[in-house]
């Protein structure tokens, strides 16, 4: 879907492409701007309406868009109602350059203690348990000392010998966050997840979560949620923070929000 298409077509002519699509067609929308938007979102209803099944995955944006959301100021930590006592955490999964540059900041311009998943050992099998296990136990100690704590993978980017190889190394480390969250010692004050993936692991197969309340953004583009009842930790503030969102000092901005 063009920005010609969006912007000079309008909502009229994006409906009817969105109609036209073959079942399991993949259609990404070139918005820029709300407004872009704001004409999507408004073909997809019209679409919808005629009989079209349209699955989103989307940014933040498109759904108050999508929904008719009238725009809400960036919550601050007093919304989130954080508990006063314990430790927060950050788990970082994300590989882009963007989310690598954020916790250089985060880790340069914070007190926040950080421990770094070796994802090398975890491909190794004589290793894997041996490592999930160290990091359990630094984690402990730092929740025991209310200590906020940013949990990261090693950067260096492991890649396979062909695509599938490569994703395959992807979810074994993925798995390892996910093995880890489940064993969190206590209730965090706070999650905040870093990346796609990572944060969708950790919710669904780390956490337990059927359903999440949106409470709003607390930095453009980063949504924060509410765990349900059904969840490990209900009424946890559960905070997605795609890889690629915000500049260099934006996770170092929330974290001291959060603090």
């Amino acid at each position: 879907m063009t920005l010609e298409d969006i912007r000079t077509g309008g909502p009229e002519a994006v409906t009817k492409k969105l109609i036209a699509l073959a079942p399991r067609s993949v259609c990404i929308a070139n918005a820029v701007t709300m407004r872009d938007l704001e004409v999507v979102a408004l073909a997809c209803l019209n679409a919808e309406d005629a009989g079209q099944t349209l699955l989103y995955r989307t940014g933040a944006s498109f759904v108050r868009a999508y929904a008719g959301l009238q725009k809400k100021p960036l919550l601050d930590a007093t919304a989130l109602a954080l508990p006063q006592t314990g430790a927060g955490i950050v788990v970082i999964g994300s590989h882009v350059p963007m989310t690598t540059q954020q916790l250089h900041h985060l880790t340069t311009h914070t007190t926040l203690a950080t421990i770094e998943l070796k994802a090398n050992r975890l491909l190794a099998p004589e290793q894997r348990v041996s490592e999930i296990a160290r990091v359990l136990r630094v984690l402990k100690d730092h929740f025991s000392a209310e200590r906020d704590t940013v949990l990261y993978t090693s950067r260096e980017l492991i890649t396979g010998t062909s695509a599938a190889d490569s994703l395959r190394i992807a979810g074994m480390v993925s798995q390892a966050l996910v093995e880890i969250v489940k064993q969190l010692p206590a209730q965090p004050r706070y999650v905040v997840a870093k990346g796609g993936i990572t944060s969708s692991d950790l919710a669904t197969k780390g956490l337990n979560v059927k359903k999440m309340y949106v409470l709003g953004q607390v930095l453009p583009g980063v949504p924060a949620n509410r765990l349900g009842e059904e969840s490990r930790f209900p009424g946890l503030a559960y905070i997605v923070f795609p890889g690629n969102v915000g500049k260099e000092d934006a996770l170092t901005t929330l974290v001291h929000q959060l603090s």
